[in-house]
């Protein structure tokens, strides 16, 4: 393995390591320019934004009712304990 200047140095990669690095870093950015040009599954992409924010809505409203429901049926049972009167013997 040769460094700069054609010093042998241990640790530098050799040469087919380089390319497998270049190579991999034009794939990464040719991947990249595809992403952002191509539009090919963007009602797709909204399709599953808008299911997540109604999903996330739904998750929120639902924690809200049983709240309520709670709420409503303690004071139903407590206004239920207050009228009730001891029977006479």
């Amino acid at each position: 393995m040769t460094g700069p200047a054609g010093a042998d140095v241990a640790g530098w990669p050799d040469r087919t390591t380089e390319v497998r690095w270049l190579l991999r870093d034009v794939v990464k950015m040719s991947l990249l320019r595809r992403f952002v040009v191509e539009d090919d599954a963007q009602d797709l992409m909204e399709y599953v934004l808008l299911c997540s924010f109604v999903a996330l809505v739904g998750v929120v409203v639902w924690q809200s009712i049983v709240t309520l429901i709670g709420l409503d049926y303690l004071n139903f049972n407590s206004g239920t304990q207050n009228i009730w009167e001891t029977p006479d013997p």
